[in-house]
């Protein structure tokens, strides 16, 4: 009780979300400011509603933070009951900054959630810096605090070409200027002080930096005049967000921001990428090779780091959360340094794609991944070299003779040998049947067809999604899901585009809605067109149940308009509850009676889910298998998180496959469409490597728990009256 009164004195507006965000995590009990509907019969026998305050006490099942808006929400069940809430219905509490709230660990505070509670009240707030990271038409507005990076707003703008008149093209550069300079006043708030950065290819900047100060003196704006006179101008590449990585580390910025922690954070992650470059033994990464190099104590005085990104504290796995706190621990007592990494940073992004976790060691190690099976990746699916050993070295060879047939595994270390001369024999490798191959395609309840197989595009960079998405075609994968909030819908269209020999019937593109209202989905649709480039949209999706009740109705009825007018194939939903779903049902046939008929509400074609072992949403799945509805199932991998488990290594080590392929394999075989992510192009093509074995109807039943253990966010258990955003 000590421990929660402590909290509760710490927690309200000096927590800043984000920290909180970082602190919150499955199994936490979380005490905050919440508002019911509440139905009351009067003495007539009518009923009248009314929004109460009350207070609840959750279990976190799950956490949810929106970086646009700053809102963080929190999901679980009640532990508190009280006259409008009863004990155990699920709850979803908005975090107010203005409110406080109450944090209580049951697992106690370990020194990663320590440590994170001191830098937010820490009274060091100086780490906000807005940047403009710009090319001609194009610019990116940024707050950059010591924590995370926020692209405020993206600004587009047509230029007429230098063909047109000058006059024209000057005009055009005018609006651009004037847009983005209306835009950054209007998302960054410069009554107190702040360093602006501006950065861009050619003089853009540096025009754009001239622009505002001639408005402040022609207007006799001292804001205006004080922005220009700070703003630094960085030459650049290009002028899309991840240019910041190359300006940050920029020599003019280096005496301004010496002291910021992610000018710091993106020298380390140069001198980590020097070291792996010199190939000297002393840089590694992913999470087995790490964790070897800390149990030998060599991540320690003498220039020992380990770095480590503050997304792999927020497992949703207990055991996964608290071995990652141990290294942490083990590698302060040898009297080596810890860098934790903003996830929301460029710098975090760099380390996110070596599998979150890397270190720079104080002496040399060149055998750390001698036996390394995986790399416990938990951001990008797993380890290539890994599924590599396991599948050349763990393939079943039977050996057939006369009549018989003995079966060998060979091993790492050893040699397959015979103990006995063979007079007669041949060899075959044995692989299982398989009806289902990598072109494999499922009817959907319209009639349209849609590949067994999907790449996924979650968190990957708008500039890098179209080589690996291009990659990922290559390699024979022909379904491709992006979303409006993934901002990677452009490289997604110009992957397909420059497929040349691949024809667009054959290619199946998904997107999804944000802004969950009519106009908002409406919008998107032809957002989206424009965004790839292409004729139609294969499958569009409402990403979320949030906008409440008459919000969903009306993005329903927007995607059903598109689907009529052939600007999309198919139509669905993710991450609906049952109860979003048979809210649905209603709506539509609302529809039919509001628009003429029988089918003008449309169908649910598709819906998509976290699915794997550990969260497998049957109340969700039988609903959804009862209307023929087609699932695909998103993190199918559990982000890496359940690497070692016994059973998946088992079943890995049986039938000579990477615990990922056995995953997928899993996912394939209870009739769901997974959507496998990766940046890395032997992973892309290794997962697709499982289409050569079958798993046997015990050993599906044998990977399937009980647990309820999702590592995204949840919005399945958001109530009807739910959050309006989205």
């Amino acid at each position: 009780m000590a421990r929660r009164r402590a909290c509760q004195s710490l927690f309200g507006s000096k927590l800043p979300q984000w920290h909180a965000y970082n602190l919150i995590t499955p199994g936490d009990l979380v005490m905050a400011h919440a508002v019911r509907k509440v139905v009351a019969e009067t003495k007539t026998g009518s009923t009248i509603s009314e929004r109460v305050h009350t207070v609840l006490a959750i279990q976190v099942k799950s956490t949810f933070f929106d970086p646009i808006v700053g809102q963080l929400q929190v999901s679980g069940v009640v532990k508190s009951e009280n006259a409008y809430v009863s004990l155990g219905q699920y709850h979803t509490l908005d975090l107010e900054v203005t409110r406080p709230f109450t944090i209580s660990k049951p697992q106690g505070w370990d020194s990663v959630a320590k440590e994170t509670l001191s830098e937010s009240l820490s009274d060091d707030k100086d780490g906000a810096m807005a940047a403009i990271v710009m090319q001609e038409g194009i610019a990116n507005i940024c707050l950059i605090s010591q924590f995370r990076t926020v692209v405020k707003q993206r600004i587009e703008s047509i230029i007429p070409k230098k063909r047109s008149a000058a006059s024209e093209t000057s005009e055009g550069m005018r609006r651009f200027y004037e847009k983005t300079m209306t835009a950054l006043l209007r998302t960054v708030n410069f009554d107190t002080p702040r360093p602006l950065l501006l950065a861009s290819p050619g003089f853009i900047a540096a025009d754009f930096k001239k622009y505002i100060a001639d408005e402040g003196r022609d207007k006799s704006d001292k804001k205006l005049s004080g922005i220009a006179k700070e703003a630094v101008v960085i030459h650049t590449n290009s002028g899309h967000v991840h240019s910041l990585n190359e300006v940050l580390k920029s020599p003019e910025m280096g005496t301004k921001l010496k002291d910021f922690k992610f000018t710091k954070e993106t020298k380390l992650m140069d001198q980590f990428f020097e070291r792996l470059r010199r190939e000297d033994g002393r840089a590694w990464y992913g999470a087995t090779s790490v964790a070897k190099a800390v149990n030998e104590g060599a991540i320690g005085p003498g220039g020992g780091v380990l770095i480590m990104n503050n997304s792999l504290f927020r497992s949703s796995d207990i055991p996964t959360r608290k071995k990652y706190v141990a290294m942490v621990d083990k590698v302060k007592a040898d009297g080596g340094d810890v860098r934790i990494l903003s996830s929301d940073h460029e710098s975090g992004k760099r380390l996110d794609m070596l599998g979150s976790v890397a270190a720079i060691l104080s002496y040399p190690i060149h055998d750390l991944d001698d036996d390394e099976d995986d790399d416990g990746n938990a951001a990008d699916a797993h380890n290539s070299s890994a599924q590599q050993h396991r599948t050349c070295s763990r393939q079943q060879l039977q050996v057939l003779f006369a009549g018989s047939s003995i079966s060998y595994r060979s091993t790492r270390r050893q040699t397959l040998q015979l103990t006995k001369p063979i007079v007669f024999a041949a060899y075959t490798i044995h692989t299982m049947a398989s009806a289902l191959t990598l072109q494999s395609k499922k009817k959907l309840n319209n009639g349209l067809e849609i590949p067994v197989l999907g790449y996924g595009l979650w968190k990957i960079a708008p500039e890098q999604a179209e080589e690996v998405a291009g990659q990922a075609l290559k390699v024979g994968y022909r379904h491709l899901d992006s979303a409006a909030s993934y901002k990677n819908e452009a490289g997604a269209g110009g992957a397909i585009r420059s497929a040349k020999d691949i024809p667009r019937s054959e290619i199946f593109f998904t997107s999804k809605v944000r802004w969950i209202h009519y106009d908002g989905a409406k919008d998107q649709v032809e957002k989206t067109l424009n965004e790839t480039g292409l004729d139609y949209i294969d499958l569009m999706l409402l990403h979320c149940p949030y906008g409440g009740s008459e919000g969903r109705k009306g993005a329903w009825e927007a995607l059903v308009e598109a689907q009529e007018a052939g600007k999309v194939k198919s139509i669905g939903v993710s991450n609906y509850g049952v109860h979003h779903l048979d809210e649905l049902e209603k709506h539509i046939k609302e529809l039919e009676e509001e628009r003429g008929g029988k089918g003008k509400g449309g169908a649910i074609n598709v819906a998509q889910y976290e699915i794997h072992p550990w969260c497998a949403r049957n109340d969700i799945v039988q609903w959804l298998q009862k209307r023929n509805v087609a699932i695909e199932a998103y993190s199918p991998l559990v982000r890496g998180e359940r690497w070692g488990d016994k059973t998946l290594n088992a079943l890995a080590d049986k039938y000579g496959k990477s615990e990922a392929q056995i995953l997928l394999r899993w996912s394939l075989q209870k009739g769901y469409i997974p959507l496998p992510k990766s940046i890395t192009p032997t992973r892309i093509l290794d997962n697709t490597k499982i289409y050569d074995f079958q798993l046997s109807d015990e050993d599906v039943k044998a990977l399937e728990t009980d647990e309820y253990a999702p590592v995204c966010w949840d919005p399945t258990i958001t109530p009807l009256d739910g959050p309006r955003i989205g």
